[in-house]
Parts: structure tokens; C-alpha cells; sequence
């Protein structure tokens, strides 16, 4: 099975490996075959299957495939995952990456974690837009991300 699947990921052909896990899921539910089959649905875009795959009953290890597709820069797949298993440090971070500020400080905001604001909040603030995203943000939120800011300044 692992031979499979290392030879699909070497050869670059994620629609064939796609095909070959859902026969094989259909044999044995395994974490790994559940596990590849989601990054695999992440590496064809197929946004959709992956959706309705992790919202079913399943074995799979999401956070480390949401962790792959975040270190591949597949942000939309990554969002997908993360807020799966309510990851919202992660989230939060993620959604900075697709440009959906509001959401990412609703994700900081339900982290709670200084660190999630500091990764949060020093992108926003240094953001050409910063004057349009924190004019949208609330009082609260924008006193949260000045003040990580200063910390990360004084850091």
C-alpha cells in the first residue's frame, strides 16, 4: 500500500493515486489510506470531496494533513482542515494567508493565545490595508493587535 502511494508521489499523478485510495478505503478503513486520501483530494483541488469526506465518520490524521497542505501553501484546503478539528492558532494564521482578516481575528480571538495574536496581529498591522482592516475590526480586537505589536517591536 505505502509503495502505492510513494510511487504516486513521486510521479506527480495525485488523480490516479486519488482513484487508487477510495478502491482501497472501499477494501479497509485504515488511518493511513483515510490520511492520504485527504491530501491527496487537497493536492487535485478537489475542495468539495475533501469537504464532505472530513465532515463524515473517518480515521484520518487531520491535523497532519492540514499541516502538509499549510507548508504547501494550499491555504484554502488548509482552512478546511483546521477548522475540522477547531485548530484556531492555526486557523487564525491561515486565514491571514487567504487575506480573510476578519476571520482570522475571530479565530485569534477564540485561540487565546498571545502568540496567535502576535502572529496575527503584526501582519495585519503592517498591511498596506491596515487602516481599512483595523477601521472593521472592533475596539477591542484593535487594542488586542496594538498591543501585540508592541510586544513583538520590543521583542
Amino acid at each position: 500500500m505505502a509503495e502505492e502511494v510513494t510511487k504516486s508521489l513521486l510521479s506527480d499523478n495525485w488523480e490516479d493515486l486519488v482513484k487508487y485510495l477510495q478502491m482501497a478505503r472501499s477494501k479497509a478503513r485504515e488511518t493511513y489510506v483515510e490520511t492520504e486520501l485527504i491530501f491527496a483530494y487537497a493536492m487535485t483541488n478537489r475542495l468539495a470531496d475533501l469537504e464532505e469526506f472530513i465532515s463524515g465518520p473517518n480515521h484520518a490524521n487531520i491535523t497532519s494533513v492540514a499541516d502538509r497542505c499549510f507548508n504547501a501553501k494550499m491555504f484554502e484546503a488548509a482552512k478546511l482542515l483546521y477548522n475540522n478539528v477547531s485548530n484556531f492558532a492555526r486557523l487564525a494564521i491561515t486565514l491571514v494567508h487567504l487575506g480573510e482578516y476578519q476571520g482570522a481575528v475571530d479565530s485569534a480571538r477564540k485561540a487565546n493565545s498571545t502568540r496567535t495574536w502576535k502572529e496575527v496581529g503584526w501582519p495585519l498591522l503592517s498591511s498596506p490595508l491596515d487602516k481599512e482592516i483595523n477601521s472593521s475590526l472592533p475596539a477591542g480586537d484593535r487594542s488586542k493587535l496594538f498591543h501585540c505589536a508592541c510586544r513583538v517591536v520590543l521583542l
